[in-house]
């Protein structure tokens, strides 16, 4: 063989070699127009991107009170950075401009309009609306100054986990309790900006019963500017993007350092002075949020290992058990970040854009803002 062949063919078999290296990080199949990706291990070891601290709003001892929160739950930002922090035990929204300046409070607890009954999660439009959304699936609607809009309702126990799509509509949570153990019993549900069901969309993971699969089911939801609509499920390896109109373009699965089991363990409650023993289920957990960046890279934060399921909330580290996976837009594993060292307590994490909120409501009783920046 000449020398030039044999150079011709170690430079043939070194690119195939590393192509199938690059290769063994993942799987990635097309069946009925829907990209499934396998994914083995992280594209890079090293990330290419990191979360770097900007400012935290609130303090248990601040001096003023309008930067003291009882139990700050839920976070959302406007397009002007503006910064709407919902307090669930105060029953109030308290607005902070992006450099968290505070600019007004509104909201109040109660029945009537504009008043909430046990607030979950809040969130804004692009058109400017701004919703809290309650435990009772009650939607109440304002403006970005705080004047009230409209209040409207969905079948209770629907619409959870909401967020606000760019065309106005809400997409929720929707698996019905009492409904049907089946897959029809669809998960995903848009609402108009009245209440009313725009279409029905997602196959449930089912387990033994219709109320364990609805539990088995739940799920963190993310929106980018397209429409398309993310889901990373709490109990499954499942993490999957839809199209705005409910279609399934990709689903994304990972190595996990632990064996998902569905069961249940033995459990009291103490109801008027008689003690009860119940059937509480006992299902893994394995995401705890997802959100899209402003490069379209999606971010999950998942499990690095197993939670012990006694573990109790003043034992908990998060930066012991947790860490962000950032998958590219095609589904791909690119790297872990580390979970923030100076978070030691959180409840939840908006992302908006290159914005990422943490909600406190049990240590500190604030919120923490990071901002997504490039590692060269």
């Amino acid at each position: 063989m000449s020398a030039r062949v044999s150079w011709v063919v170690f430079f043939t078999a070194s690119a195939l070699f590393f192509s199938c290296q690059e290769e063994l990080t993942y799987r990635a199949e097309i069946k009925e127009g829907i990209r499934h990706v396998h994914n083995l291990k992280p594209k890079n070891e090293t990330p290419a991107v990191g979360l770097e601290f900007s400012q935290q709003i609130g303090e248990l001892e601040a001096k003023d009170e309008n930067y003291l929160f009882a139990f700050p739950i839920g976070v959302a930002e406007d397009e002007q950075g503006n910064i709407f922090i919902l307090d669930t035990k105060d029953g109030c929204v308290k607005k902070f401009s992006a450099d968290g300046q505070y600019q007004v409070r509104f909201g109040r607890s109660g029945q009537g309009p504009g008043e909430f009954q046990y607030p979950q999660t809040i969130d804004v439009s692009p058109q400017g609306r701004l919703f809290v959304s309650t435990m009772s699936s009650h939607f109440h609607l304002f403006d970005l100054s705080g004047q009230f809009i409209d209040r409207l309702e969905l079948p209770r126990y629907q619409g959870l986990f909401p967020k606000y799509m760019n065309s106005g509509h809400i997409i929720a949570y929707s698996m019905d309790v009492n409904g049907d153990n089946s897959p029809g019993n669809r998960i995903l549900k848009i609402y108009d900006g009245r209440g009313n069901m725009v279409r029905e969309f997602g196959e449930p993971f089912l387990v033994d019963k219709a109320r364990s699969s609805w539990s088995a089911n739940f799920l963190y939801l993310s929106v980018d500017r397209s429409d398309n609509i993310y889901v990373a499920f709490i109990h499954q390896n499942r993490i999957e993007k839809y199209s705005d109109s409910g279609r399934l373009l990709m689903t994304i699965d990972r190595p996990l350092p632990f064996k998902l089991e569905y069961g249940y363990k033995k459990e009291t409650i103490d109801i008027g002075g008689s003690v009860r023993t119940y059937d509480a289920e006992d299902f893994p957990l394995v995401a705890l949020g997802i959100g899209v960046d402003g490069r379209g890279r999606i971010w999950v934060l998942g499990s690095k290992k197993e939670i012990p399921k006694d573990i109790q909330r003043e034992e908990f580290i998060p930066q012991d058990y947790l860490v962000f996976e950032v998958y590219g837009e095609d589904g791909v594993l690119l790297s872990h970040v580390p979970f923030p060292a100076d978070v030691s307590s959180f409840d939840n994490f908006t992302m908006r854009g290159n914005h990422l909120f943490f909600a406190d409501p049990h240590g500190q009783a604030c919120v923490y803002e990071y901002k997504v920046v490039e590692i060269k």
